[in-house]
Formats: structure tokens, sequence, C-alpha cells
């Protein structure tokens, strides 16, 4: 008989003023609630590699900003412990598919204008109608 275990590794966060922890997970915006590594950059940014991605936590905002290999990353799942910054400031998280290697004030956000359609069901009716219609052709 063989037995697998799985460990989950969750993000804890001590609150200086407090001195009491703050747990974070997915809720929270973590890609995932695996976590694989940790590195602060100069700016007191926390990079998490996950399972799921690398994610950026601004800890007095509580905000996470999440990467995946759409955005250019080895890939989503990454290695416990497989982490490293240079004195220069690069960190290095490596993952199943290789290393993903960056300097953090290199990484810009993104910020996309997102639009809200109307919901018309008579538009949705005639899209449906003339879809068929082609299908039958």
């Amino acid at each position: 008989m063989s037995f697998t275990v799985y460990c989950k590794v969750v993000l804890f966060c001590l609150n200086k003023d407090r001195l009491t922890p703050v747990l974070f997970t997915t809720a929270d915006g973590l890609p995932s609630d695996i976590i694989c590594g940790l590195a602060e950059d100069e700016k007191k940014n926390i990079w998490i590699s996950t399972h799921q991605g690398i994610s950026k936590l601004n800890p007095p905002e509580k905000k996470f900003i999440n990467y995946y290999a759409g955005d250019g990353l080895q890939g989503n799942e990454f290695t416990r412990t497989a982490v490293f910054k240079d004195k220069r400031g690069k960190i290095f998280f490596g993952g199943t598919n290789g290393v993903t290697a960056f300097y953090p004030q290199d990484i810009t956000e993104i910020k996309k204008k997102l639009s809200v359609l109307p919901y018309d069901p008579d538009c949705i009716l005639k899209y449906l109608a003339e879809v068929r219609e082609n299908h039958d052709a």
C-alpha cells in the first residue's frame, strides 16, 4: 500500500502593529494556495511563485497582481524553494519548464479599460438566428 501526501503551503504575513498573522489565499487574489517561493524587491513588494503563476503582493495595500505563462513566464507551475535573488535585485524562480528571471522594476502594470456591453435579448436572438441561417445554408 502506498500513500501520497500533498501539503498545502499558505501565505501568512505578520501585521507589524498588532503582531497578528494575516492569511492570504486565492479568495484574496493569489493565483494558487500552493506557495513555492518568496522574494522581496527594493520597493518592499513580495514576489510569490505558485503552482499557477507568479504574484506580486503590495503588502500595505494587500493587493495582488498575477502573472501567467501568457505574460512570458516559463510556465504556470513553479518548483518549491527554487528561488534566488542576486545582489543587483534580479529575481529567479525555477519551474517545471525552466527558469523565469526578471528585474522587478522592469515589470510594468498594463491597466486595461474594460467595457460593459448592454444586455439586449433582441440583439442576441438576431445574432443566433443569423448563425443558424448561415449554418443551414
